[in-house]
């Protein structure tokens, strides 16, 4: 099987509520994440799905930025199955958190499609990965969210890690405070 000549696109999940333990609500995160991708030249649709209504006025508002076109933000509840209202006894607000990724990869509108985390933000243009052997191959390609200590204990990637939180921070206004610096 090749994916590369199908539809491919992006499923994330986010929710509308900021965690005690996160400068950003996941709106903010996705936003600096997709804007990213759009300055990457990567045009690949993104859907943003969430639970229960839970995005909505501003942070709904801000996701509909063109510069982030297409992206298009999903409620659960406008996509779910019979089972998954049967699975969750009429609680779709079950699918919050992780088993939202769950619901996005299983309700995901295209053929080939990469799942992202809210925070995810590329250091490089994702498209090529579908031209990859193993993926060509399998359809399947894992990526860490993390930072390799590889990665982190080299000069060039603490500023290139400090850039991108630099320039979310800017994006937002958000003061950066000393333990982002290199």
């Amino acid at each position: 099987r090749v994916f590369v000549h199908r539809p491919i696109g992006f499923v994330t999940c986010i929710a509308g509520r900021k965690r005690d333990h996160q400068p950003f609500t996941d709106s903010d995160q996705l936003y600096a994440g997709v804007l990213r991708l759009r300055r990457l030249e990567n045009k690949s649709p993104v859907v943003a799905f969430h639970v229960d209504k839970e995005v909505a006025g501003e942070d709904a508002e801000k996701l509909r930025d063109s510069a982030l076109a297409p992206l298009r933000l999903v409620d659960a509840a406008d996509v779910a199955w019979t089972s998954d209202w049967n699975a969750t006894r009429g609680r779709l607000r079950s699918y919050r958190s992780y088993y939202c990724l769950c619901f996005a990869v299983l309700h995901s509108p295209f053929e080939a499609t990469l799942l992202m985390n809210a925070d995810t933000l590329f250091v490089e243009n994702p498209s090529r990965w579908w031209h990859l052997p193993n993926v060509q191959r399998t359809g399947v390609l894992f990526f860490s969210d993390k930072v390799s200590r590889y990665l982190w204990n080299s000069a060039a990637g603490r500023i290139s890690v400090c850039n991108e939180t630099r320039a979310f921070a800017n994006t937002y206004g958000y003061p950066l405070r000393s333990t982002f610096e290199a």
